[in-house]
């Protein structure tokens, strides 16, 4: 059993309604470890973000990475999860005993963590490197990961994200992109504001996980719900049928927004319509729309509102040339909106508020230039799905590039293997507007640790040592004036 008793008895105590109807002796079915394996994981994140998260964060808590919550699991504790991070971040600890660096635990606990998960922490007497356990960690995670993606396509493919399938007039596959399209369609059908339209998006774009999902993952009966309102039970039968008569895709924008007129103008779902023309305002817009014609079982109004708010942002985004559909850059608004949006999405992150203030040109004092913003942009676009850009630096009060506002260093370098050569050559480097690369790739190629590095839109391997060896943890790139 992968479920310990402490963990079940935690789960049993403050699981809610994923442990009704479990006792003790349900422990033993492995269906039934399931979701309190869920409840363990969604405990440590809770805590991993409490214990990283300050005041001054606000509304912006902390999100661990799956590696912290992956440790704060295999230690059984998110305070050394969250050692053994910072630890990381610095590359001259790799190489050092992992013991060194779990000090949140007592010398027994760390001496019963040897002997259960060797492995991944080696022995007493030979402790393994923090490297090498963290490489070995993300190994496993990364080999998790593939086998639940290929179970998912063999039992249930319909849970797959996937794109919607566009019309010829949806621009746009992203949330960002099809909004503001969605929401013309409702305010010339249905004569709503802005707001009420947008209030619609924010619970479709809940729903669907800004239409990347048609299938509910995990329904607690039968076939669950599908599409973009999750419609489920007879009015899934009934979006089914509406889509086969009229010959639409039943992932397709038409055969989606068609039965979604379908039911808001021609059935008792059509009181929804007063419902959202007597609100003033977004939030409540989304909260009608929710209570009358969504009716979920798990209500998460927060994230409704946040999806709300994207669409408000990307529909009134000025218009770009080239796009159609007032989306810049194909991602959806203006660049700070844009940045915005990855910000949300976890896709850009920072190690200190005040750097979230300063990529998005709203401290006080110095700012970046607009030009270092795009390129933050452009290179996001770089990042592997599965990973994110970390900002560890932007302004400083120094001479040189930061103190000017035209560099960034990034902190997650981890990225470098696959991130550099995407855009560290001659002909990128001069189309991105880049003056100054430095990274010290010696981990990657011993032999040409410089092998990345630009000076003035040139390669320049000649940066002295000690400017070398302040690059081992981070990347340095900077914007032309």
């Amino acid at each position: 059993m992968r479920i310990t008793k402490k963990e079940w008895d935690a789960f049993i105590q403050g699981g809610g309604a994923l442990k009704e109807g479990l006792d003790d002796a349900a422990r033993s079915d492995p269906i039934r470890q399931v979701p309190a394996a869920a409840f363990r994981m969604h405990s440590d994140i809770k805590a991993l973000s409490k214990l990283r998260t300050t005041a001054a964060d606000g509304n912006d808590p902390f999100v661990p990475e799956f590696i912290d919550v992956f440790f704060a699991y295999l230690t059984d504790s998110p305070d050394a999860a969250l050692a053994l991070r910072d630890a990381h971040t610095n590359a001259a600890h790799r190489s050092e005993p992992v013991d060194k660096f779990l000090g949140p635990l007592t010398p027994d606990q760390i001496k019963a963590l040897h002997a259960s998960r060797e492995k991944f922490f080696g022995t007493p007497a030979s402790p393994k490197p923090l490297e090498d356990a963290v490489s070995n960690a993300k190994a496993v995670l990364d080999e998790a990961f593939k086998k639940a993606f290929e179970l998912l396509k063999q039992h249930i493919p319909e849970a797959i994200p996937v794109a919607s399938e566009v019309d010829s007039s949806a621009p746009g596959t992203t949330f960002n992109e099809k909004a503001p399209h969605i929401m013309r369609n409702l305010i010339r059908d249905f004569g709503f504001t802005e707001n009420q339209a947008a209030g619609i998006l924010g619970n479709l774009g809940h729903e669907t996980g800004g239409f990347t999902l048609f299938q509910e993952l995990r329904p607690r009966s039968g076939r669950g719900g599908f599409g973009w309102a999750q419609w489920t039970g007879g009015r899934r039968l009934e979006f089914e049928k509406f889509c086969r008569d009229n010959g639409f895709d039943q992932k397709s924008d038409e055969g989606n927004y068609g039965f979604l007129r379908h039911e808001m103008k021609n059935t008792s779902e059509r009181k929804v319509v007063d419902a959202l023309k007597a609100t003033t305002t977004l939030e409540k817009a989304v909260e009608a729309f929710e209570r009358v014609f969504e009716r979920a079982g798990v209500v998460a109004l927060t994230s409704r509102i946040t999806w709300g708010r994207r669409a408000l942002a990307a529909f009134r985004a000025p218009p770009t040339a080239g796009t159609g559909g007032g989306v810049a850059g194909g991602a959806g608004g203006t660049v700070v909106q844009q940045l915005e949006s990855l910000i949300a999405a976890n896709k850009i992150r920072f190690d200190e508020p005040r750097l979230k203030q300063e990529l998005l040109r709203a401290n006080s004092g110095l700012k970046i230039s607009p030009k270092l913003q795009a390129l933050v942009l452009k290179l996001v676009a770089l990042v592997k799905p599965t990973e994110h850009l970390r900002i560890s630096s932007l302004v400083r009060a120094s001479a040189g590039h930061h103190g000017a506002g035209r560099a960034v260093d990034i902190g997650n370098q981890e990225i470098a293997r696959d991130f550099l050569p995407q855009f560290a050559t001659p002909a990128k480097v001069a189309a991105l507007g880049i003056d100054e690369l430095i990274y010290n790739a010696g981990g990657l190629d011993a032999a040409r640790p410089q092998k990345f590095n630009f000076n003035d839109g040139a390669p320049f391997p000649r940066f002295d040592d000690r400017t070398m060896a302040d690059h081992l943890d981070h990347i340095h790139v900077s914007v032309k004036a």
